[in-house]
């Protein structure tokens, strides 16, 4: 009689531990979050693009300014591709993102200081307000070199861009030389003539 007690017990005790497992695995699957490009986005016409930030974590060379990382982003497909990223980029990292280490010069501080964004030929030409004392650590010799990595970096995962040419309120001068970097071969001698045709 206690053995037969004994079993029914055993055997209920299994069945709630069974029930308590089956439960929890249901509850897990309800808040599992999908992957930020999902089924339900492609339907929706959005489409993953990448941002590149800093991430002294994941660096290999702690002196290496230009050395950046991906992040994904999710945008609408109707926006042109070379807009959409820029806008993602002046944003900073997210809460999420700084907690894993990601960190930029950009923040909701420079979230709206893109002019404009064109594509002539294989160059990018981007067009800034002026930033100058929102970040003005940029004009150092490493805070250049960072800008410019995560700008340049983000821009070329694109296949038809191959590279870029910045100006602040359409003057390519104003913007190289507050990174202290002049005018020459790689921005075409500060002409600002791409900058007047498109704005």
């Amino acid at each position: 009689m206690a053995m037969g007690f004994l079993k029914m017990v055993k055997n209920s005790l299994i069945t709630l531990l069974a029930a308590t497992i089956i439960l929890s695995g249901f509850q897990l699957y309800k808040n599992f979050k999908l992957e930020k490009f999902s089924f339900e986005d492609k339907k929706e016409g959005r489409k993953e693009i990448l941002v590149y930030f800093h991430n002294s974590s994941l660096q290999k060379d702690q002196n290496d300014c230009g050395e950046v990382f991906a992040v994904s982003r999710v945008v609408s497909e109707e926006e042109p591709p070379a807009r959409s990223v820029l806008e993602q980029l002046l944003q900073g990292p997210t809460v999420e993102e700084k907690n894993k280490g990601f960190s930029s010069f950009f923040s909701d501080n420079t979230w709206n200081f893109l002019k404009s964004v064109k594509i002539a030929g294989a160059t990018a030409y981007v067009n800034l307000e002026d930033l100058r004392s929102v970040i003005p650590n940029a004009s150092s010799s490493c805070g250049s070199q960072s800008f410019l990595s995560e700008m340049k970096k983000t821009l070329t995962q694109f296949p038809e861009i191959k590279r870029v040419i910045f100006a602040i309120n359409g003057r390519t001068n104003d913007f190289y030389e507050w990174l202290q970097i002049g005018c020459g071969a790689e921005n075409d001698g500060c002409n600002n003539k791409p900058f007047e045709l498109i704005d």
